[in-house]
């Protein structure tokens, strides 16, 4: 799913894998979020996908983008709050940053630090 976008001075096209690190960066801003992690399930699925192995799973639909992120967090955190924190950090940094119509944000909790 590459974004283009065309202006009367040409295009700009964002690949892949710098909306997937965009996604990756909102998610861990979020405070209790560790990091973005692929789980092997995840890793295989992309692997014969031909996608990048990121613990992040795209799927453009006509309500707009489908996201699927496991992610490891910190101990102590409130797991429905953080939750939705994410989901609104990574749907707000799409929706401002690229114009991209976010319908789904699915998330999956993978490992628990100290």
């Amino acid at each position: 799913m590459e974004k283009v976008f065309l202006t009367k001075q040409g295009s700009l096209s964002i690949s892949n894998e710098a909306i997937t690190t965009m996604i990756s960066l909102a998610a861990t801003e979020v405070e209790g979020v560790v990091l973005v992690k692929h789980d092997i399930a995840g890793q295989i699925m992309n692997f014969l996908k031909g996608l990048p192995q990121s613990g992040i799973s795209l799927e453009e639909h006509l309500e707009g983008l489908s996201l699927s992120l496991s992610l490891v967090i910190k101990k102590g955190y409130k797991l429905t709050d953080l939750a939705l924190q994410v989901q609104e950090n990574v749907k707000n940094a799409l929706e401002t940053m690229l114009h991209i119509s976010v319908s789904q944000i699915n998330l999956r909790i993978v490992g628990i630090e100290e």
